[in-house]
């Protein structure tokens, strides 16, 4: 699905005749336990989009830099604007927090728990934010500490 959240839903999950659900469109399950579930139990492999899509963000915020395109084999091609190999690496096969490699670790923890791929996802995703931010660790704390301090929580109560 893209473009259309909600899509998967009580009517059009039983319409599918496919192995794999794996789109960019946001909150693509109407209700996420249940229809998680439902993709499940009709042993159709449902790849979140925060996991497969997780680099759009990143693409829309390094726009303004150039693109970086995978190559078939998952690296930068040489002929881009900027081959970044930060952003190269999470279509790198080989390393553990790539799209493909944490899909993996889903699908894999899913069958072995026998819960649905989007409650493992969302698992991981939720251990993955607790981790400081590579780059810039505590940034959001800054932010919110440095809004306290101009008493914007004052302000935006008047």
């Amino acid at each position: 699905p893209n473009a259309i959240g909600g899509i998967l839903n009580d009517t059009t999950i039983p319409l599918l005749n496919v192995k794999v659900v794996c789109g960019a469109a946001n909150n693509q399950l109407a209700d996420a336990r249940k229809h998680a579930d439902d993709l499940r139990a009709r042993d159709i492999l449902y790849c979140p989009d925060y996991v497969n899509n997780r680099m759009g963000i990143v693409n829309c915020a390094d726009e303004s830099f150039g693109r970086v395109l995978p190559q078939a084999d998952g690296a930068a091609s040489d002929d881009q604007v900027r081959a970044d190999p930060l952003l190269a690496r999470h279509f790198d096969h080989s390393d553990e927090n790539a799209i493909f490699a944490v899909m993996n670790r889903v699908k894999a923890l899913s069958s072995e728990r026998s819960v649905s791929t989007d409650a493992v996802a969302t698992e991981l995703a939720d251990e993955a934010a607790r981790v400081p931010h590579p780059i810039w660790p505590g940034l959001a704390n800054k932010i919110i500490q440095s809004l306290f301090d101009n008493k914007w929580h004052e302000r935006a109560t008047q």
